[in-house]
C-alpha cells in the first residue's frame, strides 16, 4: 500500500516536472527573438526621395509609411531642413518629400528627427539660437555642430504635417535641463514591451568615454526627458566617436555609426545585440553588407517594416547627390514577440 502511494506521488512529481519544463520551453519559444537573414547589398532608396543636394538623417515611423528626413535641397528655410515623405504601403516607392512648416524649421540646421509610435511627438536636433552653446555661426545656412541641441514638438492630428507645435528646447543641464553645454544629437525614440518610453541619443557631454557616446533617457508621462535617468550605454561606447543610435522594435539590436575601426575610413554602421532587455549589449560589430563598397559617410540607421528594412545615409557611388538615403533588406526566418 505504502509502495503504491509512493509510486503515485513519484508519477505526480514527474508529470508536474515535465509539464513545467514544457511550459518553460513554450514560453522561451514564444519570447524568442526573430531570426533574420543577413542584410542585403544596399540600394538607393529612390529618385523620388533623394535629390542632387544632401538628404539623410532619416527616421521611418512605426507603421513604415512615413519617412522624416533632413535635406538642404532648394526651397527650404536655410541650411538643413526637415521634410516628410510618404508611401501608401510598405511595398510602394517613396513619394517626393514635403517640407515641414516654418514652425519646425529655421534659418539654421534641423536634422535627425524621430517620432513616437503614435506619431504625435517629434524630437529633432537643431542649431538654432537659444541653445546651451551659442557658438557663432557667421552664415545661418552654414553649420556649427557645437550648437546642436535636442528639441521636442507635438501635434494632435497625425495627418497634419503642418500642425506641429512650436519646438520646445529641452533645457540646459546647467539649470537642471536635458541638453548639455556640448553636442546632443541624433535622438531615436524607443517604446519597450512594457510601455516605457525612452530616447536614445549621442553626445560628447562630460563623463563619457571620449569623443561622442551613446546615451539613453527615460521619458515621463508628458514625454519630456527625466533628466536623472540619463545613462551611457557603456557596452557600446569607445574612445572614438559613436553616433546616432537606433533600436530594433524588440530592443535586442542597437545600431550606431562610428569611426572606431582604423582599417575603415570614416563612419560605418555597427550593430550590438543582447539576449534580452535585461542583458547588456555585446560589443558592436560592423554591418559587412553595408561596409562593402562604402566610402567614408555611412550614418543614422532607421529600421522599418518589422525591422526588415534598414535605411541609412551614405555617400556611396550611385547616389543622386552629395549624400543620399539608401536601404538594405533582410527576411525574417522566425517570428518572436517584440
Amino acid at each position: 500500500m505504502s509502495g503504491t502511494k509512493n509510486k503515485q506521488q513519484l508519477v505526480r512529481h514527474v508529470s508536474f516536472a515535465l509539464l513545467s519544463t514544457s511550459m518553460a520551453i513554450s514560453a522561451m519559444s514564444a519570447n524568442a527573438a526573430p531570426v533574420y537573414s543577413e542584410w542585403s547589398e544596399p540600394t538607393n532608396a529612390g529618385v523620388n526621395l533623394n535629390s542632387s543636394a544632401r538628404d539623410g538623417c532619416q527616421f521611418v515611423t512605426a507603421n513604415g509609411l512615413s519617412m522624416y528626413l533632413a535635406s538642404d535641397r532648394a526651397g527650404g528655410f536655410g541650411g538643413m531642413d526637415l521634410y516628410v515623405a510618404r508611401r501608401a504601403n510598405v511595398n510602394d516607392d517613396w513619394q517626393a518629400p514635403k517640407l515641414l512648416g516654418e514652425g519646425i524649421n529655421s534659418a539654421y540646421w534641423e536634422i535627425c528627427p524621430t517620432l513616437s509610435p503614435n506619431e504625435k511627438v517629434l524630437f529633432f536636433t537643431s542649431e538654432r539660437d537659444g541653445g546651451c552653446n551659442d557658438a557663432e555661426i557667421t552664415d545661418p545656412s552654414g553649420t556649427n555642430s557645437l550648437r546642436r541641441d535636442i528639441y521636442m514638438s507635438t501635434r494632435d492630428d497625425v495627418n497634419d504635417d503642418f500642425g506641429w507645435s512650436a519646438p520646445v528646447h529641452l533645457g540646459c543641464s546647467s539649470n537642471g535641463g536635458f541638453n548639455s553645454a556640448k553636442v546632443d544629437q541624433g535622438p531615436y525614440y524607443h517604446e519597450t514591451a512594457t510601455g516605457d518610453n525612452y530616447v536614445y541619443f549621442s553626445s560628447n557631454r562630460t563623463g563619457g568615454k571620449g569623443g561622442h557616446d551613446i546615451y539613453s533617457v527615460k521619458l515621463g508621462s508628458d514625454q519630456s526627458p527625466i533628466v536623472d535617468t540619463i545613462q551611457g550605454i557603456d557596452a557600446v561606447n569607445t574612445s572614438k566617436n559613436d553616433h546616432r543610435p537606433a533600436l530594433s522594435n524588440n530592443g535586442l539590436e542597437l545600431y550606431l555609426d562610428s569611426n572606431r575601426r582604423a582599417d575603415l575610413v570614416g563612419d560605418h554602421i555597427y550593430v550590438a545585440t543582447r539576449l534580452s532587455t535585461n542583458h547588456a549589449f555585446s560589443e558592436p560589430t560592423v554591418v559587412e553588407a553595408i561596409a562593402n563598397g562604402s566610402k567614408d559617410v555611412n550614418r543614422r540607421v532607421s529600421l522599418a517594416n518589422e525591422d526588415t528594412e534598414l535605411y541609412y545615409t551614405t555617400n556611396r557611388t550611385g547616389g543622386s547627390g552629395k549624400v543620399d538615403v539608401w536601404v538594405s533588406t533582410r527576411t525574417s526566418k522566425k517570428n518572436g514577440a517584440n
